[in-house]
């Protein structure tokens, strides 16, 4: 099944509402009539008069309704201009806000939206995207489908998306060095396979983890093939749940590859 690009969608939205717009802005002339007369205060008569938009109200609900969003936290139906703005850093109350952001690390642009009343609103939802500073755009926090698998890690101080993460344990070995020197624990995530090969890392071996005893175990055989100068890439399997124990796979290749 296609996934939905939300981004698109209100792209396509957004461009309908400013046609509606620039149609009706040269077709709605608006007019003084005169709808009642009263008396004055000294007998002369005086006309009671309003503005008339020549009955093309069934135009303006229809402009309206185009502008029309609901809130992502509180599911407030609001209306509204959509405001794409980096408002982390702006802490000038204002609404809507828009946020595009990818569903998951590897999307080439964002396909998901957000949009928020308030800046009350988009603090109170711990669920919001969060910001990669290594490729600069908002994320989702965690996989769509199953719920669980966590699309960020803590890097240097700040928060990195695994897609970056992944790239980085592929092209360098200071993480893994690190994890050998005894100074990390072991940098491992859940890599594609085609990626790892496109690397030309190639499969050394798997193992079962249990427990510190088998972090100990993969620390001296990373460490064993780091001494003999292949670069490594730990790529993890099935895992219990807390992290306890569960597969990994080693993966190697020559420097001369990289």
């Amino acid at each position: 099944m296609k996934r939905v690009n939300e981004v698109e969608e209100l792209n396509e939205r957004q461009r309908v509402l400013d046609a509606k717009v620039r149609e009706l802005a040269g077709s709605l002339p608006m007019e003084l009539r005169r709808v009642a007369a009263q008396a004055g205060l000294f007998g002369q008569e005086r006309g009671i008069a309003r503005l008339d938009f020549h009955g093309r109200y069934q135009a303006l609900r229809e402009l309206a309704e185009l502008d029309r969003y609901e809130c992502s936290w509180c599911g407030e139906s609001r209306f509204g201009h959509a405001v794409r703005e980096r408002f982390r850093w702006n802490s000038v109350e204002r609404g809507p806000i828009v946020i595009d952001y990818c569903s998951d690390p590897w999307q080439e642009s964002p396909d998901r939206i957000l949009r928020y009343c308030s800046e009350q609103c988009r603090e109170k939802d711990d669920g919001r995207p969060e910001w990669c500073e290594t490729c600069q755009q908002d994320i989702a926090q965690r996989c769509e489908s199953n719920g669980w698998r966590g699309y960020f890690v803590a890097h240097d101080g700040w928060l990195e998306c695994v897609a970056c993460f992944q790239e980085r344990l592929i092209r360098d070995q200071e993480s893994i060095d690190e994890f050998v020197a005894g100074e990390r624990g072991a940098p491992c995530d859940f890599f594609n396979e085609s990626d790892l090969e496109d690397a030309g890392y190639e499969v050394n071996q798997s193992l079962f983890l249990r427990g510190s005893s088998g972090v100990e175990t993969l620390r001296e055989i990373v460490g064993n093939l780091r001494v003999v100068g292949l670069e490594v890439v730990i790529d993890q399997g099935a895992t219990a749940i807390g992290g306890g124990e569960g597969s990994v796979t080693i993966w190697t290749r020559s420097p001369s590859e990289s």
